[in-house]
């Protein structure tokens, strides 16, 4: 969460060492996030933990990742700033295809 306005990044992972990796080290992370690491440095944003949701052991894999995904939508339901991409926890814009008038503006705006 950015200190000064509030903005937050909301996610969710069963490996969260790797997870935090990931974003602080630029590895497929979001590019909003990543942006804003870079314009106003790290030590202007805090990490909170929301909820820790251990492995019930009645669940399967697929249903303890079904909840922790359940749970990451819930607290991007309740923040109205946030640097997600996507308002929809567990979609990633892996796969997906930008349209040609997207591609168009996006090579105007790198040169």
């Amino acid at each position: 969460m950015r200190n000064e306005t509030q903005k937050a990044y909301i996610g969710s992972s069963i490996y969260f060492v790797d997870w935090i990796y990931d974003h602080f080290k630029n590895l497929n992370s979001n590019i909003h996030l990543q942006r804003a690491f870079a314009k106003y440095g790290l030590k202007e944003f805090s990490l909170y933990i929301l909820e820790f949701l251990p492995k019930d052991p009645n669940l399967s894999d697929v249903e303890h990742l079904a909840a922790l995904i359940q749970l990451e939508q819930k607290y991007i339901d309740l923040f109205d700033e946030k640097y997600n991409i996507n308002p929809v926890a567990g979609k990633s814009r892996l796969g997906s295809k930008h349209s040609e008038a997207t591609k168009e503006l996006m090579s105007k705006w790198r040169k």
